[in-house]
């Protein structure tokens, strides 16, 4: 089956977050944004055809869509009393409470079937499992969704779950405790047709991937990464035979994508980190640049009794602690190279002894503890000290 989408150009004024939503007919989306960074929250609307978005609620609490059903209501979540799910009408007025839930994971993992008719969401039981819980009608007393084999009582970063076009489907990734994990299962729940754990290849090594279905109820889109400091891309995802390919890539991170109903427009959210390294003069409070490119460098430490300072940075695609000295070249000092291959999550907090001559450093590695190292400034060997 050859699969296209057309990226849509699609600017927010607003800084948006959260997932946005298209409306039944594709001619809208829904998303959240604010006008301030002090500001809570709202749902905002925009039609295509429209060079501005127009906020439809107007909520102290603030409100965040998950969904736009084909009953013409936007299910957003709010922490406003009763907590959890409401609805409101796309050209506004009063919302609706829908389902009150526990904040937190409950709520904002929760997804609105297409026709309105059930919610499903992950909750911690009194057994102390995680699960898919579902509530349909929506309101309606919640019922564990069992067989469960993704159950567990471990949950890490930040699970999605969303039902497929046809409400037939639920998929969810998660992680627990053993990286990131995509399972799929029949809706409703079949005895006979149990959830299995599908695109066991697809790169995820820096939190939960998100994504969007497909029309076809097979395909999804999904926003992942290959590393800690690669950019999040886009991938198209087979469901059934597993196979995924990249489908859009640079040097951004693309995030929360979101597949009109139609299959034929693709809105998502494109960012970029660009953290640079100043001096200040403590004197007269003057800020000067001192190292800044337009990759991120973070965390500088300088020696106390040498002119050396060192630093983590991305310039190289992966985290890297690098090394400046004025009137010298910047160089890495510790790589992922120096260690196994595909073991090296992130370095953090990087120090240096006061003669400069040594780093201590933290080392996270994939599916591994956090340990301090040391490392010698002119290549002597890496060695753990915890």
């Amino acid at each position: 089956m050859a699969l296209r989408l057309r990226l849509t150009p699609f600017s927010f004024e607003q800084g948006g977050q959260g997932k946005p939503v298209w409306s039944p007919d594709g001619k809208a989306v829904a998303f959240a944004a604010r006008q301030r960074a002090t500001d809570p929250p709202q749902v905002y609307v925009r039609y295509l055809d429209s060079p501005v978005a127009t906020p439809i609620t107007h909520l102290t609490d603030g409100a965040t869509p998950i969904d736009w059903t084909s009953t013409g209501r936007i299910v957003f979540l709010s922490s406003q009393e009763p907590a959890g799910l409401w609805s409101v009408s796309p050209v506004g007025g009063e919302p609706e409470p829908l389902l009150a839930m526990a904040k937190g994971m409950d709520a904002y993992s929760a997804s609105v079937s297409r026709d309105g008719t059930a919610v499903a969401w992950l909750h911690q039981g009194d057994d102390g499992m995680f699960g898919v819980w579902i509530s349909s009608p929506p309101g309606s007393a919640p019922k564990p969704y069992e067989p469960a084999p993704f159950a567990s009582r471990d949950l890490h970063n930040g699970p999605k779950l969303e039902f497929s076009p046809d409400g037939k489907q639920i998929l969810l990734l998660r992680n627990a405790n053993a990286g990131e994990e995509a399972w799929l299962m029949p809706y409703p729940a079949n005895a006979a047709k149990p959830p299995h754990h599908i695109l066991q290849g697809l790169p995820a090594f820096a939190g939960t991937p998100s994504f969007s279905w497909m029309p076809d109820n097979r395909h999804v889109v999904v926003s992942t990464t290959t590393g800690a400091a690669a950019p999040w891309q886009l991938y198209v995802a087979d469901t059934v035979a597993g196979d995924f390919a990249v489908f859009s890539s640079g040097t951004t991170s693309q995030a929360s994508p979101a597949v009109s109903p139609d299959g034929t427009k693709l809105v998502f959210e494109e960012s970029a980190d660009d953290y640079d390294i100043v001096s200040v003069d403590l004197t007269t409070a003057a800020v000067t640049p001192l190292i800044a490119t337009q990759r991120s460098e973070m965390m500088p430490a300088w020696a106390s009794s040498q002119p050396a300072l060192v630093y983590e940075t991305d310039r190289s695609g992966e985290p890297e602690i690098w090394l400046h000295k004025p009137g010298q070249a910047d160089r890495p000092l510790v790589t992922a190279r120096d260690f196994p291959p595909d073991t090296t999550q992130w370095f953090m907090g990087p120090t240096l002894s006061p003669d400069a001559t040594r780093v201590i450093y933290t080392r996270i590695e994939r599916n591994g503890p956090a340990r301090l190292w040391m490392s010698g400034v002119a290549g002597a060997r890496h060695r753990s000290w915890s």
